[in-house]
């Protein structure tokens, strides 16, 4: 019994592993950067503030490098910050969304209507 849980929860960690690169890989692979969306809309920016943006976001270290900040980051659940103007993190933005959600489904297994006024 405990060789079969153990045996498991080894097989877990390269699951995980496997899990976050595709997950990394996919986000990479979207068209754009977080630079671009931020600076597109406004001619005026300099290279110099695009430079310094994608220091900031850590665009300009080699990948593995990304993946391994990113990676550190996902094990303190630091989703970093959102892009809206309030500028929250993200942790506490899908809170707020997720308390909102269980409140919805909590009214609909009680088979109460949810109305709207």
């Amino acid at each position: 019994m405990w060789t079969y849980v153990l045996k498991r929860l080894l097989l877990m960690v390269p699951l995980l592993v496997g899990i976050t690169m595709v997950s990394f890989v996919v986000i990479h692979l979207a068209p754009g950067t977080p630079v671009e969306l931020q600076t597109t809309m406004n001619p005026k920016v300099s290279l110099e503030a695009q430079k310094r943006l994608r220091e900031l976001y850590g665009l300009d270290k080699p990948l593995h490098v990304q993946y391994w900040d990113w990676l550190k980051r996902m094990a303190y659940l630091d989703f970093g910050r959102s892009f809206s103007p309030d500028r929250r993190p993200v942790l506490q933005h899908d809170v707020l969304t997720f308390n909102v959600t269980q409140v919805t489904q909590a009214l609909a297994k009680n088979g109460r209507r949810l109305t709207i006024n």
